[in-house]
């Protein structure tokens, strides 16, 4: 079975470590099984890859970039001249090429409900065309979570016998690390702080959590520091700051490197992860294999992943959601027993179990009745 992965958003962050993960373990069941996966990149983020032994690398000449008519016309030339089996696009943004049978990856129906996800009103247009033809052409389509499954089924109005949920994992690098601080130092950052890591967008509600941090009687002697790229679009974040004067007592870090990811988790009093729609939610289930305590939402798909190994609040009820950063900032055996279940909880997401699930979907897409 000869399988075409585009591999483009290597080097992004969510979506790119499910690649890099995804076909790092697959290379390595490849021996066993009957593939043979060319991988499609653009020059460069071979960096992004380990070492791998049963893959075919195939390099853009010139850089391809996401979303437009160029990745089109590249990706039909490619998959005309290798003719492979199958193809597995890990976004929507597919090949609009019907001839080659493909599977795609939706991780979750954001950028259609989420205001904001989509740099712009054309960009959100295009994003619901292309994931109603890749939900209706596809042979098969996985996602990373039950709930993200059923909000496929009853938007795009997918039959549920075309969908298949694997979950994602992290990476053996998420764990605890020994002083922290030395490897933090460089980034100037307190040594007391509630830690949040993902992106910006609305949905993320991180004006609930600077609300719920100014209020906290805990959290008076920490600061919380905050990951991502700062978007100016944003600006009810920066307002909740300024009406509550909260301007110093909040790090924005920017783009925090991933391989110091695991000491910015280890060091943090708790990750908080107030999520109003999540498709997986990979930073809670990162922080809970670095044994960090996690205060995260009930809504979406973050239960899926956070299971009993966190303290689950409502999105929407402040005052429980400062009782919750009270609570596990000051009592030290509630902290033990969310660091001892996380570590549980993260060990039974496994990159390799979701390689194999992901060659059981290549099989089955290319068996008579998907056809």
């Amino acid at each position: 079975m000869r399988v075409f992965i585009d591999a483009r958003m290597l080097g992004h962050t969510g979506i790119g470590r499910y690649v890099q993960n995804m076909i790092g373990n697959i290379d390595r069941l490849a021996p066993g099984e009957d593939i043979q996966p060319t991988v499609f990149l653009n020059s460069g983020n071979e960096i992004y890859l380990g070492r791998l032994e049963h893959t075919v690398l195939l390099r853009s000449l010139s850089r391809t970039r996401l979303y437009g008519l160029k990745e089109q016309a590249i990706l039909t030339y490619y998959l005309s001249a290798l003719k492979p089996d199958l193809a597995h696009f890990p976004n929507f943004n597919v090949a609009l090429r019907k001839k080659t049978p493909f599977v795609v990856t939706i991780h979750d129906l954001s950028c259609l409900r989420s205001s904001g996800a989509c740099q712009s009103i054309p960009a959100r247009f295009y994003a619901a065309y292309m994931i109603g033809f890749a939900c209706r052409h596809s042979r098969l389509i996985i996602t990373d979570s039950e709930y993200s499954k059923q909000d496929i089924m009853h938007t795009i109005h997918v039959p549920e016998s075309k969908i298949r949920v694997i979950y994602p994992a992290v990476d053996a690098k998420y764990q605890p690390v020994r002083d922290p601080y030395l490897r933090l130092a460089k980034y100037n950052l307190p040594g007391k702080y509630i830690l949040y890591v993902g992106n910006h967008e609305k949905r993320k509600n991180i004006p609930a959590l600077i609300a719920a941090f100014s209020q906290s009687q805990a959290a008076q002697e920490y600061k919380l520091v905050i990951t991502g790229q700062q978007d100016l679009r944003r600006k009810e974040i920066y307002r909740t700051i300024e009406a509550l004067q909260m301007g110093e007592k909040i790090v924005f870090t920017g783009y925090f490197p991933e391989e110091d990811l695991p000491a910015l988790y280890t060091q943090a009093g708790l990750l908080a992860f107030p999520s109003t729609d999540e498709g997986f939610g990979l930073s809670v289930l990162e922080a809970l294999a670095c044994g960090t305590p996690v205060v995260c939402s009930n809504a979406a798909a973050v239960p899926e992943v956070a299971g009993a190994a966190a303290v689950l609040i409502n999105p929407a009820d402040l005052a429980g959601f400062i009782q919750a950063i009270d609570n596990v900032l000051s009592n030290q055996d509630l902290r033990q027993q969310l660091r001892e279940k996380g570590f549980q909880r993260a060990s039974q997401f496994s990159w390799e179990a979701a390689a194999k699930e992901h060659l059981k979907v290549y099989q089955e897409a290319l068996t008579p009745k998907n056809r």
